[in-house]
C-alpha cells in the first residue's frame, strides 16, 4: 500500500464499486459539482465528515473532466479544512 491515502472522489456508486478493487485506493462517492471551486469545497467537506483526513493535512487533488475545454484538467495543493 502507498504511504498516503489515495482517495478517489466519484460521481457514480458503481464507479466507487470498481475502485474498490485497487490497492490503496478508498473510493467516495459525492455528487457532482458544476464548478472547480465547488468541487474543491465538497471534496474537503466529503474527507473530514468521514474522517480519512484531519484538518491542516496537505491534500493534493487531480481532477479531469470531459466535454469541458477549458477546465478540462486541474492539479491542486492545499491544506484541509482550510478551503
Amino acid at each position: 500500500r502507498p504511504e498516503c491515502p489515495i482517495i478517489a472522489l466519484v460521481p457514480f456508486e458503481a464507479a466507487c464499486g470498481a475502485l474498490t478493487l485497487l490497492r490503496g485506493v478508498i473510493p467516495v462517492a459525492m455528487a457532482y459539482s458544476k464548478s472547480s471551486d465547488k468541487m474543491v469545497h465538497d471534496a474537503d467537506k466529503a474527507v473530514l465528515r468521514r474522517r480519512l483526513l484531519k484538518r491542516g493535512d496537505f491534500a493534493v487533488m487531480i481532477s479531469g473532466r470531459q466535454g469541458i475545454p477549458a477546465t478540462r484538467y486541474m492539479t491542486k495543493i492545499y491544506k484541509v479544512g482550510e478551503i
